[in-house]
């Protein structure tokens, strides 16, 4: 009987243990369903068992486990589950990041949830991620059983997600490279119907392959769930079945949905599916899926929240604190025959530094902090939902709290922007609702990644023109104005307008070139007849995912783009 360990790394051991994980990685690559029964007393009449689907994490977005709970007694039963993954870089332990839920069985009834075991950390590679599982409840040997759940490595490999159908294909393509020295990413086979409909079931992943058929006879709550994990990054690479798939009435191979990619095609060649670019898909373009249209925060942002150097005033305050304490204290307040005053003198001149310290620190960097937000705002045609991607850079003072409200399905990754990228050892941690632990800490310059998929009647309409060289006429509901306005129509013409005002139609000019927006807009053109535009948002509710109160986020810039909806468009 296992009972609960010690997981976390220390130094020559968590290198080995990661050399070895790595290379068992390398030689199997099959990402296989992890079950783990726990132990009950059996007078209790009850069974637990844990189910997830990969056995290996990035630790990135959220990872669903399964626990099927079964009770044959006469009373109601409730498990506290408690999860904590590490993640490490090189030899210590960089960050951890906890949760906790609760699993309830009524008597005489089996029963199934999926808890969404949040991630927490958003870097491109070179990392080692465990997770470790407790239990706490009633059966339980022990008071307290705990497990390891998942420990690997993760380079620059990224997660596919088979559908049955398809999984002897890729189980032949998958051992066929497994052969040569290509790294080989590594595969899973998930039924989307025993899964919830809801995105995070497919968070682990970066591609998702099934066919058309598979896809269809799913029911719309799970081909939406699907759909809006394709919109934070996803690629969904689905195999036609002798039509086109009437949901996007379109005929071309690739769809952008959001931020990621549906694509329509026979099977490819080789297990790899491409990026942009034509290169493998890595783990970097999961972590920052925005990458392939704009750029949000550059490295020189994150260098105007750099702390400044405290080495000179730090040298000056030891050496006065010496000079103090034992020259100035042993001659002038505790002199020859008046030694006993030092039991005094010491006490209170060491309580009278740290006050000075401390006063010193709030002085010079104050309470709370001063950050930037880069959100993109992507909306999304005919669902009424947006896909919002922020990027955030703060540069904290003294922190009195740091707990903040988090919506349970939003995505935040904790990035290190330091020389090594690396983060001190601190402990973070998710609630219902809510966010707490080391995701601040107090004089530090920290950076996030956040992303969620939420609902919104807020959209661009083009309500008149737009044909045979008309000038089109918008019309704004969002909730801010949009200013430096690009819409591109199904001809590839060019229009603008300087400012869109909620509620105003406003009539486009011709416009010339703008290369940096008109590439985003080239990379949003599709070929059902619906036109994209590009904007900047000032104010409005829909752009930005609140975190720390304390913080005074003073440049905050939201980019916005979409399709064009209304009538008009199909005059």
């Amino acid at each position: 009987m296992r009972r609960e360990r010690n997981f976390s790394f220390r130094h020559g051991k968590a290198a080995l243990a990661c050399l070895f994980l790595a290379l068992f990685a390398a030689a199997s690559l099959r990402a296989d369903p992890v079950t783990e029964q726990v132990p009950l007393d059996p007078a209790r009449k009850a069974a637990l068992s844990v189910f997830l689907p990969v056995n290996e994490w990035d630790g990135f977005g959220f990872l669903p486990v399964m626990v099927h709970a079964e009770n044959k007694s006469d009373a109601e039963y409730t498990w506290r589950f408690g999860f904590t993954h590490g993640i490490s870089r090189g030899r210590d332990r960089a960050l951890s990041f906890q949760s906790e839920f609760t699993v309830t069985a009524p008597a005489h009834t089996s029963r199934s949830t999926v808890l969404w075991v949040p991630g927490g950390r958003a870097t491109a590679d070179g990392i080692c991620v465990s997770l470790h599982m407790a239990v706490q409840g009633p059966g339980v040997q022990g008071l307290r059983w705990g497990t390891s759940l998942m420990s690997g490595w993760r380079g620059k490999g990224v997660c596919y997600a088979v559908s049955p159908q398809l999984e002897r294909n890729y189980r032949v393509k998958h051992d066929d490279m497994k052969n040569t020295n290509t790294i080989v990413p590594c595969t899973t086979t998930i039924r989307a119907e025993e899964w919830p409909a809801d995105w995070r079931v497919w968070s682990p992943f970066t591609v998702v392959v099934m066919t058309e058929g598979e896809f269809n006879s799913l029911d719309m709550a799970r081909q939406a769930a699907l759909r809006d994990w394709v919109s934070l990054g996803g690629r969904l690479f689905l195999k036609p079945q002798g039509s086109v798939l009437a949901l996007w009435s379109s005929t071309a191979e690739k769809i952008r949905h959001g931020m990621g990619v549906i694509t329509m095609s026979e099977l490819p060649t080789s297990m790899y599916v491409m990026d942009d670019s034509q290169r493998p898909l890595s783990r970097g373009q999961r972590v920052q899926p925005w990458k392939s249209l704009i750029k949000l925060l550059d490295l020189e942002d994150a260098e105007l929240m750099r702390l400044s150097s405290v080495v000179w005033w730090m040298m000056i305050f030891l050496l006065l604190f010496g000079v103090t304490v034992g020259p100035v204290n042993l001659f002038l307040l505790a002199p020859e025959g008046k030694r006993h005053r030092l039991f005094f003198t010491v006490p209170v001149i060491s309580i009278g530094a740290s006050l000075l310290l401390v006063g010193v620190i709030v002085f010079s960097d104050g309470f709370g902090g001063q950050g930037m937000r880069r959100s993109l705002v992507v909306l999304m045609p005919g669902e009424n939902k947006a896909v919002v991607a922020q990027q955030q850079v703060s540069r904290t003072g003294v922190l009195i709290g740091k707990k903040f409200s988090l919506a349970d399905d939003t995505v935040m990754g904790k990035v290190g922007i330091d020389s090594d990228g690396d983060i001190p050892g601190k402990s973070a941690a998710r609630d219902t609702g809510a966010a707490s632990g080391d995701w601040f800490t107090s004089r530090a310059v920290e950076s996030h990644v956040l992303m969620r998929v939420t609902p919104t009647r807020e959209r661009v309409e083009l309500v008149a023109g737009g044909k045979s060289g008309v000038a089109p006429i918008v019309q704004s509901s969002m909730s801010g104005v949009l200013r430096d306005f690009l819409y591109m129509d199904e001809f590839g013409r060019v229009w603008r307008a300087a400012e869109v005002s909620p509620g105003r139609r406003v009539a486009l000019s011709p416009h010339g070139k703008h290369e940096g927006a008109l590439e985003v807009l080239r990379s949003l053109a599709r070929k059902d007849g619906r036109g994209c535009f590009h904007a900047t948002m000032d104010g409005g509710e829909l752009g930005l995912v609140s975190t720390l109160g304390a913080i005074d986020w003073e440049d905050d810039r939201t980019t916005v783009i979409g399709y064009m909806e209304g009538g008009a468009r199909n005059e």
